[in-house]
């Protein structure tokens, strides 16, 4: 991973693999206590704009973390599978920093709040960029200048669309979830 700065910090120390052993049961406790408190929470309705979303069952729950060590802690329902749709923002940018670098990324999006909802398709009037990868039009923008600088003849992200088509195959999704018009349009603005 290359040395990245923001914001003053370095990059994050791991801490050394006796320290997570030594405290992997208080972990799993915490894993476990959070899990109970609220497996039977029921507030609000299964949404259905997206009929993949749609087909959960609203008891399942469940918690996984793996640690980069390898420690995995679990409770509940975490070996079910589900569409994690926004979830995954965050993962795409910190693999964008990983295999592109700080400078190159915030050449296409920004890193600063927005305040806005997460389907915005604002964009910085000063840089003209997304202000964050964690509304859609950050996250379309990661995938087409970032990971997918190739477009077909309609200028849409050649190995994106066939990675979405790749996954959605794999997982029951319909082409709904990355073909819409809201997405499109974003992508083609950006």
């Amino acid at each position: 991973m290359p040395d990245m700065q923001i914001a003053g910090n370095t990059e994050q120390q791991t801490p050394p693999q006796d320290t997570i052993s030594a405290h992997a049961s208080q972990i799993q406790d915490i894993v476990d206590e959070t899990y109970e408190k609220f497996k039977d929470v029921d507030d609000g309705n299964v949404a259905t704009y997206i009929p993949e979303l749609g087909k959960a069952n609203p008891k399942d729950f469940g918690i996984c973390l793996t640690t980069v060590e390898g420690h995995v802690f679990k409770a509940g329902d975490w070996d079910k599978e589900f569409t994690i749709q926004s979830m995954c923002k965050p993962f795409a940018f910190q693999m964008a920093l990983e295999q592109h670098g700080l400078a190159t990324v915030l050449k296409h999006v920004g890193v600063e709040p927005s305040g806005d909802a997460f389907n915005s398709i604002e964009l910085d009037p000063r840089t003209t960029r997304p202000f964050n990868p964690m509304i859609n039009a950050g996250a379309i923008q990661l995938g087409v200048s970032v990971y997918s600088p190739r477009l077909d003849a309609q200028g849409n992200s050649v190995r994106g669309i066939l990675a979405c088509k790749e996954i959605a195959s794999h997982f029951g999704l319909h082409a709904f979830e990355f073909t819409n018009v809201g997405s499109s349009f974003m992508q083609w603005l950006l």
